[in-house]
């Protein structure tokens, strides 16, 4: 992704960059709905990753704090195990869209692929 990335915008992306096209090409798999502010959305999954990688999977009070830019402190967000559940499959349908779409140049119908790894959302 990092590579596909550089060719299209010229420089090396950042880990947020490459969160920020995948929700951006996706975005229609986190909300159907068009009522989300995806700023905050895309600010939230970088966070938890931050989290998850540098801090481990245990969440205090069952919230984790959401940084913007800069490592900015921006508030605190509960966590949802139920949006978290969902923010899964939608990652898990993306790294294989990728993988047979950008890696491989395959055409696939995104409705047999969901079928295929169980990420009804």
């Amino acid at each position: 992704m990092g590579d596909y990335l550089k060719q299209k915008t010229g420089k090396v992306s950042s880990n947020f960059d490459r969160l920020s096209n995948f929700v951006d090409e996706n975005l229609k798999l986190f909300d159907s709905n068009d009522t989300m502010n995806i700023d905050n959305f895309k600010n939230e999954l970088n966070s938890l990753r931050n989290q998850y990688v540098h801090e481990g999977y245990y969440l205090p009070n069952n919230q984790f704090a959401v940084n913007g830019k800069g490592k900015v402190f921006l508030y605190h967000k509960t966590m949802d195990y139920n949006w978290l559940l969902r923010i899964v499959k939608v990652f898990k349908f993306g790294v294989y869209k990728i993988l047979y779409t950008k890696v491989l140049d395959l055409e696939i119908d995104e409705g047999e692929l969901k079928s295929a790894v169980k990420c009804w959302f």
